[in-house]
């Protein structure tokens, strides 16, 4: 009797197996997949667009589920200052998106290129500059004092893993009430990272441009893995992540990027594979399409269809 009690409980645990597996790979995770971020042209901060496309943009988006809009204001100079801009042409295109989001964060995507990654030039940041720091920090106090922005986003690149001048940069860069959110790497290593999340409210991962997944599937598959070192990274800061997507047109003009590996459906497939994994997510805020300009409908349906089902 007891061999076929054996027998029988062994039996139950191979055909449970499979179905417990599913679930596992398929169940539902419980997070808000409406705090999305995306990256924005520099023409809404510098060409004012007509107001009637910015409502329409904007009540696009917030159908979508975005929320954290990052706004380029870039390239920054070598002394850390952008170019000449007027609050006033600004103004009224924010006002608009205000209008149209609700709960909308703002951010200066502040972006630039560093001395690390292609050396002393007129257009090169060198953060371990007191001096180019000093200069990087007021202009982002102007562009949330007079351009009304909610936040700061820096990506600055390459911005080497260690770099002591980007842990300055972001430690100087405290603009109360305004957010710092932080563009990263996947070569950032998880100390360094957590270092960069005690001093900034959000980061954001750019899991694209990889250029070395050999398959959707293995694309995937790195995402799966990444979730939740992140969620683990994070858990004892107050910091959330963005997970960074990519939305290229079929030809992206680069070699790092190829578009059948690398898409919206690829990234957001590992992505909840990787929460799914993740015993604590509560660091983890959304997905960060890159860019607006860039998407297109198969984009957008792709988003709804996987995202927000």
């Amino acid at each position: 009797m007891r061999r076929l009690l054996l027998l029988a409980t062994i039996l139950l645990l191979f055909l449970a197996y499979p179905a417990w597996k599913y679930w596992r790979n398929h169940r539902d995770v419980p997070v808000d997949r409406r705090h999305s971020a995306i990256w924005m042209a520099h023409r809404w901060f510098g060409k004012s667009p007509p107001l009637e496309e910015a409502r329409t943009t904007a009540e696009h988006l917030a159908g979508l589920g975005f929320t954290d809009l990052y706004f380029h204001c870039g390239p920054l100079d070598a002394k850390g200052n952008i170019p000449a801009w007027k609050a006033a042409q600004w103004k009224p295109v924010l006002e608009q998106f205000r209008r149209s989001i609700p709960g909308l964060r703002a951010y200066a995507w502040v972006g630039g290129v560093t001395v690390e990654g292609y050396g002393v030039a007129p257009d090169t940041v060198d953060m371990s500059n007191p001096k180019v720091r000093q200069g990087i920090v007021l202009t982002c106090q102007d562009l949330v004092k007079r351009g009304g922005f909610d936040g700061i986003h820096y990506d600055l690149e390459p911005t080497p893993d260690g770099s002591q001048g980007f842990l300055k940069l972001a430690e100087e860069t405290r603009i109360q009430p305004a957010q710092l959110s932080v563009a990263f790497a996947v070569n950032w290593k998880p100390p360094y990272l957590l270092q960069v999340a005690q001093r900034c409210d959000q980061v954001a991962l750019m899991a694209y441009d990889l250029g070395e997944s050999p398959s959707p599937e293995a694309y995937s598959a790195l995402l799966a893995r990444l979730v939740p070192v992140l969620c683990d990274t994070l858990s004892s800061t107050h910091c959330r992540f963005i997970m960074g997507v990519p939305a290229y047109p079929p030809d992206p003009g680069t070699t790092i990027h190829n578009v059948t590996v690398e898409n919206i459906s690829t990234a957001t497939t590992g992505i909840l594979a990787g929460l799914r994994n993740s015993p604590d997510y509560h660091s983890f805020q959304g997905i960060g399409v890159y860019a607006h300009w860039t998407s297109t409908e198969k984009d957008w349906q792709m988003l709804k269809d996987l995202w927000l089902r």
